[in-house]
């Protein structure tokens, strides 16, 4: 094996190294010795360098007089470097994580069938469900079949002046009565799956790593790297960048997305589609 060497130091001759990696990065730990004259601040000089083409400096060790057998002491040494063990793709590599949770959601928004095999949990928003009906005559009759046939919040069908809606949270004015109760009164907003992903990129370019930052806010599918989408959900207009940070890490750059899944699509009024 060819003579192991770190510019930085030297006065050390190193004589074996080992090596571990992932599938993310790649640790090496060099294992050397040395007259005492490699002081710690001669080590600590090598922080945030790009050593001798082994990586990135993230650690070192220092044994002092150590006997060398023949009256005489040396230091032994060890220096572990990391670097990144992936290939790039237009300027970075990234990975991605799921969730799912459960998000509050007015009940008004449930515009969307979604397909259980029940009936009653397929309905879309019905005003009856946390509407009461109300009438400034106390004797007034409506059925219930023109009531739940109305499902705009406008004045039930066939019923005469004076009848409305009124939510369940809000106070009836002076002279009002219920003539029809809500179905599901006090109900606001009911628990919906909302699907998050997180991608992680990786970059040994800062100004990659901004420039991916510009997308938050916008609409997009997540993909990695290659553009391989994260699942069969390709569709832009459900997919939004909701949060965007990015760090320096040893000698490279990470940045994270955070994407969320709505069943609604994001308003493009609201929310522009990134391209690419």
């Amino acid at each position: 094996m060819s003579k192991i060497t770190i510019s930085q130091l030297p006065n050390v001759d190193f004589n074996s190294f080992t090596e571990s990696g992932n599938d993310l990065t790649v640790t090496r730990v060099y294992t050397g010795s040395s007259d005492p004259d490699v002081s710690r601040n001669d080590l600590l000089a090598l922080r945030n360098a790009y050593i001798s083409n082994k990586g990135y400096y993230q650690s070192h060790g220092l044994k002092a007089g150590a006997d060398n057998g023949k009256g005489g002491t040396y230091d032994i040494i060890t220096v572990t470097t990391i670097d990144l063990n992936v290939t790039m793709q237009n300027g970075y590599y990234s990975v991605m994580t799921g969730s799912a949770n459960l998000s509050a959601i007015p009940l008004e928004r449930k515009t969307v069938k979604i397909s259980t095999g029940s009936p009653d949990l397929e309905e879309t928003y019905k005003t009856w469900w946390n509407h009461h009906v109300v009438s400034t005559t106390e004797g007034e009759t409506i059925t219930e079949a023109n009531w739940k046939a109305i499902t705009d919040g406008k004045r039930p069908a066939g019923a005469a002046d004076g009848v409305r809606w009124v939510k369940t949270n809000q106070a009836l004015k002076a002279g009002e009565f219920i003539i029809l109760r809500a179905d599901m009164p006090g109900t606001q907003s009911y628990l919906h799956p909302v699907n998050e992903v997180t991608e992680t990129l990786y970059s040994r370019q800062e100004s990659v790593v901004k420039q991916i930052l510009l997308f938050d806010g916008w609409r997009r599918a997540p993909r990695n790297h290659a553009g391989v989408y994260y699942d069969d959900r390709k569709d832009n207009e459900n997919w939004l960048i909701v949060s965007a940070t990015y760090r320096k890490v040893n000698g490279w750059y990470e940045a994270t997305l955070k994407y969320k899944y709505a069943e609604y699509e994001w308003n493009e009024k609201l929310y522009p589609t990134a391209e690419g």
